[in-house]
């Protein structure tokens, strides 16, 4: 036990070489993480950073030395774009933006192989575990850099929907007959209302979002989504999730409500204002049923 908590002491920042001062020994591919879903990857990221006694993940720079108190990571946030880790000096964020990319890095400490990924120019996610079996800690930030690289991808998927969503908000007000939903989005509906049922609302929350990806002119879908995610504290996405809907219906009658949500949530998440998108008359808003036209479905 004592050579064990040695080894995971073992580990301190020397420099800020920076994230482009090593070759990757490993990169990331879109094929390699195409099943991962955003709640699968935040689940392994999560569960990756968690600590276990001299098994988690510690933040420091590019390079390593022997004997030092790493500084753990002790808590991880997920919001829009962003990735917020707390450890024992303080917080990192990660921006899933242009210029970053997930990749796995290496470093010896008393000959033993170390890897990370590195979260900026200067901070690295060292997975350590106190033993010798490198290729355990190799398979580990393998693990870590896919499910961050696939966390990046749902972030420019989304982004790219967005600007097309604008063009297809614009033709949908526009018809004066709104298509029937898509079986693939029915099914979604019916699947997320049974997980309601159920208490699952994360996952209520996933099945809207795959039938939104087959319908995303679906407003319904989307205001009932705004409010999952903000049943399960994620107010960011939440806000973000209940503006597509007032860009698609900006005079519906579930306007005015949709945007006072919009206000409770932004001081729920201690979010920074933004101007409104639409005002209209109060209106009920359940989960499911009265802002759902009669027909057709929208």
């Amino acid at each position: 036990m004592m050579r064990r908590a040695a080894l995971a002491m073992a580990f301190v920042a020397a420099n800020a070489a920076g994230q482009a001062a090593r070759d990757p020994v490993y990169v990331p591919k879109d094929a390699a993480v195409v099943a991962m879903d955003e709640a699968q990857a935040r689940r392994i990221v999560t569960e990756i950073l968690q600590r276990r006694a001299f098994e988690g993940v510690i933040v420091h720079g590019p390079e390593l030395e022997a004997f030092m108190r790493p500084p753990w990571v002790q808590s991880v946030a997920f919001e829009p774009g962003l990735i917020v880790i707390g450890h024992e000096k303080g917080r990192l964020e990660i921006g899933l933006g242009a210029g970053w990319r997930a990749q796995v890095i290496t470093d010896s400490v008393m000959g033993l192989p170390q890897y990370g990924v590195p979260a900026s120019a200067s901070d690295v996610l060292w997975v350590v575990d106190g033993g010798f079996d490198g290729d355990r800690r190799k398979a580990r930030a393998t693990q870590l850099a896919d499910a961050l690289h696939a966390l990046l991808r749902t972030v420019t998927q989304a982004a790219e929907a967005d600007a097309q969503l604008v063009e297809v908000a614009a033709r949908y007000r526009a018809l004066p007959v709104k298509p029937a939903l898509p079986e693939e989005a029915h099914r979604a509906k019916v699947q997320a209302d049974f997980a309601i049922g159920l208490k699952r609302y994360a996952d209520a929350a996933g099945y809207l979002a795959e039938g939104i990806r087959h319908a995303p002119w679906w407003a319904d879908g989307r205001f009932n989504r705004a409010l999952l995610l903000a049943e399960t504290g994620r107010y960011r996405d939440a806000v973000q999730e209940m503006r597509r809907y007032l860009l698609l219906v900006p005079e519906g009658p579930d306007a005015r409500t949709a945007q006072d949500r919009i206000y409770q949530w932004e001081a729920a998440g201690n979010l920074p204002p933004q101007p409104p998108g639409a005002a209209a008359q109060p209106a009920p808003l359940p989960l499911f049923g009265t802002n759902a036209p009669a027909a057709p479905a929208k």
